[in-house]
């Protein structure tokens, strides 16, 4: 079975396509056969050659429209633009990656750009030419507020004045590794503007490529992901109109959050595009593999561990489907949803092709089977758009905003039904929107109201959401262990809402699989993750609601065997 096929099966049960989505499917779906076939990936690896006239062809056949808003003359509604990024993903995750970075590079400007930058950035996207966002410098990584490249105030003659009096900025430094940063028609670059130590210290930019002074820096040799462009981003005195700056002076680095907190599902997309990419080839090995006359398949030990990737492929593609939707509905306010979906699908990729690793063998680390790409270009995912660090710093306090509330099952159904609703969502991050909605679907919500085995699971949310309020003090292993914690709870929360949202009785089987085999897993987790977040203030109560995760092991063995099935109907 093709990966394509294994991303159409994960869709059908948990979230399937609306008719005019089908047509774009198979849009892709042509162009992949007729400009990116099987193979033409490994080529452009092997000679470390940037996609170019594959992503040439992708904006000419109309596809890059699906990425750019409606006013400049696309059709970007984000749910349905992440299926097609976990689509190209999961048949060529290179290629992915190198659009990623244009797709990234739009996030600020659709957070705080004026129309006039959205024009500027999306025209050249339109016949294929690429973006950027120049965030990082190489001596301070993730540390955004340390970035040294700085703008600095200026009249219309170039002199010095200050911010107030400001019409021109000079911009100087270097910003690397940026994704395209060679070849963006435009690079959203951050740089500071202030050197008070605070969050106010640094500013967003829309820097042309063709600006006087824009200069191409560094470029970066990766262990995979070896055809983008990753390179550097030199500013010798470029000067811009303060008509260039994105959002308001100052408000840089929050807009940066705000902008992360759309683009970490697309992460998340094109980690579960990859994983089904991973599934498939397992699947489709252990039915063909004879051993003793039979497939392979039917070993008790590579049954179960295929059961385990199902499963884990499953869960991973209704966390990212969920956090989507979330973004399409209600902007940077599902940034809980998207730091969860960024932590956990990355991870479930790597588990993957751990796994699958296993199943194929010697095979698997041969550069000659498409396979390896995989294995060198997974773990870029966990780092891009924000370690898995940050967003362990991050949901610690999103937990903590949980809802202290037990809605009826009635209420969640018709919230996950709501969430899913086909309809088109023009996209616009600005809009305002219904937060109560979303506080339907968290953790605390929809796992107080799951089936009565699952209970330990809505108690284990209150319990995470009371420590993450009090965590505050709390040193950084307790934070991260409430993170861990929130991150499962999270996973198990969406398979629950896209249950809830669906009326096909065999995606309500796979996903309540799925789900079972979820919290076998998460519970026995869970009960180790709040005694040590508790620690010395474990009480009898704690001790009986960690007996109680452990005791969801059980669901297993059964878990597993339904998802053997699932197994065999994908191969």
């Amino acid at each position: 079975m093709s990966s394509e096929s294994v991303v159409d099966r994960l869709e059908s049960w948990i979230d399937p396509l609306a008719p005019d989505e089908a047509e774009e499917r198979d849009a892709l779906d042509a162009f992949l056969t007729s400009t990116l076939p099987d193979g033409r990936g490994e080529i452009l690896e092997h000679r470390a050659e940037f996609p170019e006239a594959e992503l040439r062809a992708f904006a000419a056949c109309g596809l890059v429209d699906a990425l750019v808003p409606e006013a400049q003359g696309g059709r970007l509604d984000w749910a349905r633009a992440m299926r097609l990024a976990s689509r190209l993903a999961a048949h060529d995750l290179d290629v992915t990656l190198c659009l990623g970075g244009t797709v990234l590079g739009a996030t600020p400007l659709l957070v705080a750009g004026t129309q006039e930058q959205l024009a500027q950035y999306f025209e050249p996207v339109r016949r294929g030419e690429m973006g950027g966002l120049a965030l990082t410098e190489w001596k301070h990584g993730s540390d955004l507020l340390a970035g040294e490249a700085r703008a600095t105030p200026r009249d219309e003659h170039g002199r010095a004045v200050t911010l107030a009096e400001a019409t021109h900025f000079m911009l100087s430094g270097e910003k690397s590794p940026t994704n395209n940063g060679t070849r963006g028609a435009n690079v959203v670059v951050l740089a500071r503007t202030s050197e008070d130590a605070d969050a106010f210290t640094h500013t967003l930019f829309l820097v042309p490529r063709d600006a006087v002074g824009v200069l191409p820096g560094r470029k970066f040799s990766p262990m995979g992901f070896r055809n983008m462009d990753l390179s550097g981003v030199g500013l010798s005195g470029v000067t811009l109109p303060a008509s260039a700056v994105v959002g308001k002076v100052g408000e840089g680095f929050a807009h940066t959050r705000q902008a992360l907190s759309i683009s970490r599902s697309g992460v998340a997309h094109m980690a579960t595009g990859a994983a089904a990419a991973a599934l498939g080839r397992a699947a489709k090995h252990v039915y063909a593999r004879k051993l003793y006359g039979a497939p392979i398949a039917e070993l008790g030990g590579v049954a179960d561990l295929l059961a385990t990737v199902t499963g884990r492929t499953v869960a991973a593609h209704a966390l990212a489907r969920v956090a989507s939707r979330a973004v399409a509905r209600f902007g940077p306010e599902a940034r809980a949803w998207t730091s969860a979906a960024k932590l956990v699908c990355p991870d479930a990729l790597e588990a993957n092709v751990h796994d699958v690793g296993t199943l194929l063998g010697g095979r698997s680390l041969f550069v000659d089977d498409p396979f390896s790409r995989l294995r060198r270009s997974a773990p870029v995912l966990a780092i891009f758009d924000g370690s898995s660090q940050l967003q362990l710093d991050e949901l610690w306090r999103y937990a903590g905003s949980w809802p202290d509330a037990s809605p009826s099952e009635a209420a969640v159904r018709d919230a996950a039904r709501a969430l899913f609703d086909a309809t088109r969502v023009p996209f616009d991050v600005r809009a305002p929107s219904d937060g109560d909605a979303l506080r339907l679907v968290a953790p605390t919500s929809v796992l107080s109201a799951t089936s009565r085995w699952l209970r330990p699971l809505g108690r284990a949310a209150a319990h995470v959401r009371e420590r993450a309020g009090a965590s505050r003090r709390a040193t950084q292993r307790e934070k991260f262990a409430v993170s861990r914690a929130a991150a499962e709870l999270f996973t198990l929360s969406a398979i629950s809402v896209c249950r809830a949202a669906t009326d096909d009785d065999v995606a309500r089987d796979v996903l309540g699989a799925a789900l079972d085999e979820a919290a076998a897993k998460a519970g026995p987790r869970l009960a180790s993750a709040l005694l040590e977040i508790d620690g010395a203030r474990v009480d009898a109560s704690v001790l009986d609601l960690a007996r109680d995760l452990v005791g969801l092991a059980a669901l297993g063995p059964d878990a597993r065997a339904r998802l053997g099935k699932v197994v065999a109907a994908l191969a």
